[in-house]
């Protein structure tokens, strides 16, 4: 039997209402050569039922439960239960469009210098669906929140391996951070001109207000990457300023003294005092 080419890892924690849609979606794929986990978060619902009722439906799909230890150890899990040279992780609420597999796949078999690739991308929820205005990628951008991976971008296993999996420690930011791990400066990531993933908004999520646990993990993610950051504390003071993120700052507090900081607000100040004459 012929080896999957790709790995698609679907954790699920009290989400199977939806999966159905998730594992449909898969089951829709114009690209066959994949194998499918679903990993049960130690979900109380009936996860377990749904996803042995797609194992009897196609042989591809593979079952795996655990006790509840988030949506990062699921993946990781999940992965290094399975074989595919490329990695698909996908939520059990989202889904893809039929055509996401081949398209993804043939891209990076044909690019070997690509990093991963993602699709244009939706949100919804019962009542809308809404398209982002989706900025072309650049690793800067990338790196300051302005240009947004999607979790189920497709990528190499030797990455997953190299960078060790998803932090089980980063909740909420698992994501963010694996990118930041994979992706260096000079590295090509291609995103596909089409709205090909489907991420489900959480009704829960009321309006853009930060919270603490958020605060706290994007304060992580400024310590755990330092070395990308250390020579953008100039440009992250401003950037979050204009968005009024003061509060993400607070990772980066400690080297407002150093003299990297310095020299970078004394290079700046000409350009602040423009844009305050032209104000």
């Amino acid at each position: 039997m012929q080896k999957p080419i790709v790995s698609i890892v679907v954790p699920c924690f009290k989400k199977a209402q939806y999966l159905p849609e998730a594992l449909d979606s898969i089951l829709a794929q114009t690209y066959p050569n994949w194998e499918c986990v679903v990993v049960n978060d130690g979900s109380p619902d009936y996860t377990e039922d749904v996803a042995r009722e797609y194992c009897k439906k196609d042989s591809r799909f593979h079952y795996l439960s655990q006790s509840n230890k988030g949506v990062s150890a699921a993946r990781n899990n999940g992965i290094r239960q399975m074989d595919g040279k490329y990695i698909l992780a996908l939520d059990a609420d989202d889904w893809i469009s039929d055509s996401y597999l081949e398209k993804a796949v043939n891209y990076l078999e044909a690019h070997p210098d690509v990093r991963l690739v993602y699709s244009k991308y939706e949100c919804f929820d019962a009542s809308q669906r809404m398209v982002w205005n989706q900025k072309e990628y650049t690793y800067d951008d990338f790196v300051m929140g302005d240009v947004v991976i999607v979790c189920s971008a497709v990528y190499r296993r030797d990455d997953f391996n190299k960078v060790g999996g998803y932090d089980e420690s980063m909740q909420g930011f698992e994501d963010w951070d694996f990118w930041l791990s994979l992706i260096a400066p000079n590295d090509v990531v291609y995103r596909i001109e089409e709205l090909l993933f489907h991420y489900r908004k959480d009704s829960s999520i009321v309006g853009e207000q930060v919270t603490e646990n958020e605060r706290f993990y994007r304060n992580r993610i400024c310590e755990k990457h330092e070395n990308i950051y250390k020579s953008r504390y100039a440009d992250i003071l401003f950037y979050y300023k204009a968005y009024q993120e003061l509060h993400y700052l607070r990772g980066v507090e400690k080297v407002y003294s150093s003299h990297a900081y310095r020299l970078g607000k004394f290079l700046l100040r000409p350009f602040s005092w423009i844009k305050s004459k032209l104000a």
